[in-house]
């Protein structure tokens, strides 16, 4: 039903625990134009992994999820429609900051450094420069403890 690993997981958190670290689950999107039963499916197995082993979960696919049913035109996918676009990076950097710290990531400094990437890997192309930004969170909104709730658009210097 899903690409997790459950004894792979639990394997890999005793590892993490004996170093005095906490497992953190990167919960991902399903692909483009695949059921949205797919994202449930995925957010599921990854909560219930979390919630045996304690761990943390980053629910960067709910994110996708909640910004996709915004229409807002941005495109979270690359090309093959299975990885992240420019936007659909800086999205999932939000969430894992949100999740991580607690903290919105709204006001945060917005300034990139090094080059552009086109969502086809080419170095230095002239690519959009318009990305997402978490407004906030809220586990009612979501379900999941740590899920931004809002999404907001940031037009990037």
């Amino acid at each position: 039903m899903t690409n997790i690993d459950v004894k792979s997981a639990r394997m890999f958190d005793e590892v993490i625990r004996q170093v005095g670290a906490k497992t953190v689950f990167y919960s991902t999107w399903a692909r483009r134009g695949a059921p949205k039963q797919n994202q449930q499916a995925l957010d599921y197995a990854y909560m219930q992994i979390a919630c045996e082993l304690k761990a943390i979960v980053v629910p960067v696919g709910s994110a996708w999820q909640s910004v996709q049913k915004m229409d807002w035109g941005v495109e979270l996918y690359s090309q093959d429609g299975s990885h992240p676009s420019a936007a659909g990076t800086y999205l999932a950097a939000c969430v894992f900051y949100a999740t991580l710290t607690g903290k919105s990531p709204e006001g945060l400094s917005h300034v990139l450094s090094g080059h552009a990437v086109d969502d086809a890997g080419r170095v230095g192309a002239d690519t959009p420069r318009e990305s997402l930004c978490v407004k906030g969170s809220s586990d009612s909104e979501s379900g999941v403890a740590g899920a931004p709730a809002t999404y907001g658009r940031r037009r990037l210097p």
